[in-house]
């Protein structure tokens, strides 16, 4: 999961307690180059609402899978973006950015979807990855 060079982790509303989330969060958070955005709603008493409330603390840490992380990277609540857009609302988010992203990562859903989702947004002139 380690990825070279600066990330921006975009985290959804499944509080940070299970899932591949997890493990982008326990290789990045601590690198201060990187960026975690939560586009939900963070439960308090759950990694997630703990990252957002502790995190920009100096010495703020979050636990996950019983391990302490050092929040390092930067964090931002983002509003009002929905964390369940479908696949017309993605597409219509990339489509409407002025500056394309250089590479988009799909990582949510099973293959069929992100595959088709990838296909669609390649359209959009996107370096992609499934």
């Amino acid at each position: 999961m380690n990825m070279p060079g600066p990330a921006v982790i975009i985290a959804g509303s499944g509080m940070c307690s299970g899932g591949g989330i997890v493990e982008h969060l326990e290789v990045e958070i601590e690198k201060p180059e990187n960026d975690i955005f939560f586009v939900g709603y963070q439960v308090q008493g759950t990694p997630g609402y703990d990252i957002l409330k502790y995190g920009q603390r100096p010495g703020g840490y979050v636990r996950l899978k019983n391990e302490k992380f050092f929040v390092r990277a930067g964090v931002e609540q983002l509003s009002p973006y929905s964390a369940h857009a479908d696949r017309n609302g993605l597409l219509d988010r990339v489509g409407a950015m002025s500056e394309k992203p250089v590479k988009i990562k799909l990582v949510h859903g099973d293959d069929t979807a992100r595959h088709a989702l990838r296909d669609e947004l390649e359209l959009y002139g996107n370096s992609l990855e499934v």
